[in-house]
């Protein structure tokens, strides 16, 4: 009988070691994933799954405290690591870590309408903006998260289209707004940025789970100027990209240039009085010949940043005529 007690005490006691050994084992690759996650963006992607979900609208709290539990495993997991890998392997593990993770070349993303970065539009215009990136190395990419912000709301976002082999339809396309949801005027409530509560944005998200997209035209953005817009200036519109990935290596990308939109009246009343007249005509005549930086109170109604003959022959086509 005590034999058999004894024997049972050290089953338990085994029994329980096991139990343990296996609990930091789950708390160690826990943790190993929610201190990669900074690094490898909002998702997690291998070359045939996609894991996990947008830890940024989970909201800031989760994150945080992700992270702080994190740091806690961190302490148990070294000591139990350390013991696995001996000290004198650590530094070929670094270097042949170096030489398996080469460097790799920047992308450039930019927002541009048929290739320019500066268009005039008038109220009840439609546009198409392209976002492209380009890799000054041949890089290729399977995943993508980006915003697009505004300056100033008021377009009305029709739709998109993603460029092949990027598909239009999850669950590769997870864009928010997504295109079921669209058309809608964009405000601050389209997509409340966690950075800049207020902003004018919208977020962008798509995977490959086979092919890679390597450079040019990723995605068409359509909007139109509604017709009883009153904003006169300049919209500019950014790209700002998230995340662009192939599998869990994320490629350095950097925003390009931004893409300005000039919105200008359809009718050419400069001083805003109800009527093109000499008013209009006087003052277009003062700034005629400024080749960059005027505003359609300067006499740019075209909004390609200069006076010159289109622009007076615009004004003098209208003139006499009374505006809304």
């Amino acid at each position: 009988m005590p034999n058999r007690a004894h024997n049972r005490a050290k089953s338990d006691q085994s029994r329980d070691r096991k139990g343990a050994v296996a609990e930091q084992r789950r708390d160690c690759e826990g943790s190993v994933f929610a201190v990669m996650r900074p690094f490898f963006g909002n998702r997690f992607l291998t070359g045939a799954a996609l894991i996990g979900n947008r830890f940024r609208r989970a909201g800031a709290d989760r994150r945080d405290n992700v992270t702080t539990n994190s740091h806690v495993n961190m302490n148990r997991c070294s000591a139990s690591w350390s013991k696995r890998m001996p000290s004198r392997k650590t530094p070929f593990l670094i270097v042949a870590l170096l030489f398996a993770a080469p460097l790799r070349a920047d992308y450039v993303m930019t927002a541009t309408i048929g290739g320019a970065t500066r268009i005039g539009i008038h109220p009840g215009e439609s546009i198409s903006i392209d976002l492209t990136l380009v890799s000054d190395a041949g890089d290729v990419h399977n995943s993508l998260i980006t915003r697009v912000f505004f300056t100033e709301a008021g377009l009305t976002y029709d739709g998109y289209a993603w460029n092949a082999p990027y598909s239009n339809a999850p669950p590769g396309d997870d864009s928010t707004p997504d295109n079921a949801a669209l058309p809608q005027v964009l405000d601050p409530n389209t997509l409340i940025s966690p950075q800049a509560p207020g902003l004018v944005d919208l977020e962008l998200s798509n995977v490959l789970f086979s092919g890679v997209f390597g450079s040019g035209r990723f995605v068409t953005l359509n909007f139109t100027v509604p017709p009883d817009l009153q904003f006169i200036g300049s919209i500019f519109v950014g790209a700002v990209p998230d995340t662009v990935a192939d599998g869990f290596d994320e490629i350095a990308t950097e925003p390009g240039a931004l893409l300005q939109l000039v919105i200008v009246p359809s009718c050419p009343d400069i001083d805003r009085d109800g009527t093109v007249g000499l008013s209009d005509l006087s003052v277009q005549l003062g700034n005629f010949g400024t080749t960059s930086g005027a505003s359609f109170f300067d006499g740019d109604v075209t909004g390609d940043g200069g006076v010159d003959i289109d622009d007076l022959s615009i004004l003098l086509g209208e003139f006499g005529t009374a505006c809304p």
